[in-house]
Formats: structure tokens, C-alpha cells, sequence
């Protein structure tokens, strides 16, 4: 297998560098078909495009190539699939009839005739036609009309371990994990000797949290072929799963985002990982040096932000001259709302007290309090408050804002005032009720917080007062 691989994968990269250097050595026609093979794997739309231009030339009469044209198309030049369909009428095989199919514009449910009709007409499929059916499906969103006919498909499949594989990953992207290891143990009979059958199981292993099975998979996996970066990848994840030797992790992550500078996945896996061993150093500069390559990807500014807001402006403002455009404010609250969510509250609170008068910026001011109400920094939000209201009137009339207040007076002992700011609070509530309806659930939920901490500052029982938490943001870390 490792020879197999490599071979396919030299074929492909040898035929890029001969386009670097202009030079078109006399290739078969199966060669060229594999290295367009290859390239649809990569995505690289250019290989593929070169491929065929070469084939048309020097195999005009290929069948096969011309069937691949039509595939180019309908992932790039949708447009173009139709007119290549009506132009090539004279074909027939399952391929072709998929291609058309795609051209009729049927979807979802309405293509299960289609599909039965393509099935009962031919008695044998071969790779490629089990290869772009399965595509189709997973466009389609038919996975379920896949697994329901797996049997016929497997009768009349030349190679069942292809058609079993691609339902797997059917299934694997469904996030059906454990159907997927059933169909996978299967496979793993008939060819135990692929490698990419034991990486996918290592991976639903993974995301069912069995991460010993997973470890198992993957070594069955290096069995068959000593050099797969996607084992290296899946094994590290599945050590950090189990935290143990994490060194070698570590090692793993590196070795894999070294070749792969764009797999975010992994990158946040190995900020994890260097996290949980505590190289603060080491992950910084990872993070560093990634945005500096890449500074229009917000994932990596959102993790940056996560780390240390220290040198906040000076990454957004990169960020904002990398990306479409737009005003640094606005990317702060995006990014703002970003951490908010993902449970950052520190960094979200960090990064809004580098704003200039934020209590104008509505937009900002949201997430601003969410981050300190969800870190429980009542005195922050009490600050804020006093700051805000003297230059925003706002804050005086918004319920949501005197509840927000009042519960945290309410937490640090200030019951008198916690209990004026919720009676003020439900009179905002009263002259603004009779807006749309979203909005007067959303009332109507604050009107019952504030009325019950009023309740509570009037009983005086500490204990209840302590119970009181109706947004669930008491200990949170």
C-alpha cells in the first residue's frame, strides 16, 4: 500500500512540477487519468484542468476523460455542465446518467426515482461509478436512501470494499459514528490491508471518545503504511484525548501543521495540547506566526484575542487590512461576540476595556456585559453602570440593563440599591411593553426576575438571596 500511495501521489506531484517548467512528457491515457484522480482528492482544480486539456489532445477519442470533464464542470463551471450534457447525448453508463441528473435540477426526495430508475438499469457499477453516486448522495442529502440500498449496491458493485467505503464516509460525515464503525468492521474483513479504513475508524473511535479503540485502529493503520500525515493527526488528538504522552502529541501536531499550515482543527488541537503542558510560550508564538501569514483568518485572531488581548488593536487592524474591509470597532464586537460564546469571558471583558467610550456602541455593549455578568465581576458591572448612565441615558431606561445592575448590588450586599434599580427597572418594563412579540417575552422573562429580586431584598433571607441566580452565570469560569 505504502508503494501504491506513493506512486499515485509522486505521478501527481512529478506531472505539477513538469507544468512549472512547461516541459508534457508523452503520459498514457491511464496515467492521466489517475493523476486527475488524485488531484479531485486535492481539490486542485488546476491539475485537473491541465489533465484534461493535455488528454484532449493527445487521447480526443477518451471516453473516460471526456467523462471527467463533465465532473470539472459540475463542481466549478455548474453553468457550463448543462450545455457539455445536451452536447453529449451519444453516451451512456451510470456516470453519464448521474451527470444528467445533476443537470435536471431534481433535489432531495424528489431524486429517489431518479436514483432507483439509475440502479435498476445497469448489473455492474464499477469504482467510478460507486465514487460519483456516493458524491451525488452526500450533495443530495440522501444518506438514508444510501444505507437503505446498500445490499443491491454491494451485489452489484465489481469492488464491494469501494462501495462499503463510501457509505462509511456517508455515514462518518451524518456524524452516524457508530453505524459507521459497524460498516467499517465489515470492510476492515475484506480489506484489511487499506489504510484509510482503520484512519476512519481511529477517527469515529474519536469522536465517540473511545480513544484506547481509536489508538488500537491507528496502529493497524501504520501496519499497512509506515507514512500517513492523517494518522499522525488523528493519533495526536487521540493521545490528547487521553492525555497521556503528550510529548509525543505534541510532536505529532507539529509534524502535521508543518505540512498543513491551513488545518484549523488540528491547530486548535495543538494549542490545546501545549495548553494542557503549560508552554504559554510556545503557543503564542505558533498563534503569532500563523496569523502573520495568514492575518485575514479570524479563527486565529479569535484565538490570539483568547491567549492575550495585550496587543489587541495591532491584530485586529492587520486583520481588518487583510479581510474585506469594515471598521475596527465593528471587528472588535465581532470578535468580542466570538469569545463571549465560545466562553472566554476574561479575554471578552479584556478586550472591552480598550474601547473608548463603549457605552455608545450598543452593538459592543451587549457581549461587554454578558463576558462580565458570565464572570461574575460584579463590581465591573456596577462600574460600568455608574460610568455609563452619565453619558448614556440609555442605561437608565434599558430592563435588561437595571436587572443586570441590580443583581450584581444584590450580590455584594447593596440590597437597597439593588432593589430601587429592579423597581425602576419594571417600570421600563411597563411603558415599553406593548412592542412586537419577541420582544415582550423577552420583557416578560426580565419583569420576573425583577420582581422576585424584590421579593428577595424584602424577605432579607440570605440563603435565598444565594439560590437566586435566573440567568445560571453564578460560578462560571
Amino acid at each position: 500500500m505504502d508503494d501504491e500511495r506513493n506512486s499515485l501521489n509522486e505521478n501527481y506531484r512529478e506531472f505539477k512540477e513538469n507544468l512549472k517548467k512547461g516541459i508534457f512528457p508523452k503520459y498514457d491515457e491511464f496515467d492521466l487519468i489517475e493523476i486527475f484522480d488524485v488531484a479531485a482528492d486535492n481539490l486542485d482544480f488546476y491539475v485537473q484542468t491541465e489533465v484534461l486539456l493535455l488528454g484532449a489532445r493527445l487521447f480526443p477519442d477518451s471516453i473516460e476523460l471526456l467523462q471527467r470533464r463533465g465532473f470539472l464542470y459540475s463542481s466549478i463551471y455548474p453553468d457550463a455542465l448543462g450545455e457539455f450534457v445536451v452536447n453529449n447525448p451519444q453516451f451512456d453508463g451510470m456516470c453519464w446518467d448521474i451527470l444528467r441528473l445533476k443537470v435536471s435540477g431534481v433535489k432531495g426526495a424528489d431524486a429517489i426515482p431518479l436514483l432507483d430508475q439509475i440502479v435498476r438499469k445497469y448489473k455492474k457499477f464499477d469504482d467510478e461509478d460507486i465514487i460519483r453516486l456516493s458524491e451525488l448522495i452526500r450533495e443530495l442529502r440522501l444518506e438514508e436512501w444510501l444505507v437503505k440500498n446498500v445490499d443491491l449496491l454491494e451485489k452489484k458493485s465489481e469492488h464491494a470494499d469501494t462501495l462499503l467505503y463510501e457509505v462509511a464516509m456517508t455515514q462518518h460525515d451524518i456524524g452516524e459514528e457508530e453505524s459507521t464503525i459497524n460498516i467499517l468492521e465489515k470492510l476492515t474483513k475484506i480489506d484489511p490491508f487499506r489504510a484509510e479504513n482503520w484512519i476512519l475508524m481511529a477517527e469515529c473511535y474519536s469522536n465517540l471518545g473511545r480513544y484506547d479503540d481509536g489508538l488500537k485502529a491507528i496502529d493497524f493503520a501504520r501496519a499497512v503504511e509506515t507514512t500517513i500525515p492523517e494518522a499522525d493527526a488523528i493519533e495526536a488528538s487521540l493521545l490528547l484525548g487521553l492525555e497521556k504522552d503528550l510529548s509525543r502529541a505534541i510532536a505529532l501536531f507539529e509534524k502535521y501543521v508543518a505540512a498543513n499550515p491551513g488545518a484549523m482543527n488540528v491547530i486548535h488541537n495543538l494549542i490545546l495540547a501545549y495548553n494542557k503542558v503549560g508552554d504559554k510560550e510556545k503557543c503564542q508564538k505558533l498563534l503569532i506566526d500563523l496569523f502573520n501569514e495568514d492575518p485575514a483568518n479570524s479563527y486565529l485572531l479569535r484565538e490570539l484575542l483568547s491567549f492575550s488581548t495585550d496587543n489587541a488593536q495591532e491584530f485586529i487592524s492587520k486583520y481588518i487590512k487583510s479581510s474585506a474591509g469594515g471598521d475596527i470597532v465593528a471587528a472588535i464586537a465581532d470578535q468580542m461576540r466570538e469569545l463571549v460564546l465560545g466562553g472566554n469571558y476574561k479575554s471578552a471583558v479584556s478586550l472591552g476595556m480598550i474601547i473608548p467610550e463603549i457605552y455608545n456602541l450598543m452593538g459592543v455593549v451587549e457581549f461587554y456585559l454578558w463576558a462580565l455578568m458570565l464572570d461574575n465581576d460584579w463590581d465591573s458591572i456596577i462600574k460600568f453602570y455608574d460610568e455609563a448612565s452619565q453619558h448614556n441615558d440609555f442605561f437608565n431606561k434599558d430592563s435588561e440593563t437595571l436587572f443586570y445592575v441590580a443583581y450584581a448590588c444584590l450580590q455584594i450586599g447593596e440590597l437597597e440599591r439593588a432593589k430601587d434599580l429592579a423597581v425602576r427597572g419594571l417600570d421600563c418594563v411597563n411603558k415599553t411593553f406593548n412592542t412586537h412579540l419577541s420582544f415582550r417575552m423577552n420583557q416578560y422573562g426580565c419583569q420576573q426576575a425583577l420582581s422576585t429580586l424584590i421579593k428577595l431584598v424584602d424577605y432579607g433571607q440570605t440563603d435565598m438571596i444565594e439560590r437566586f441566580d435566573p440567568l445560571l452565570v453564578k460560578g462560571r469560569d
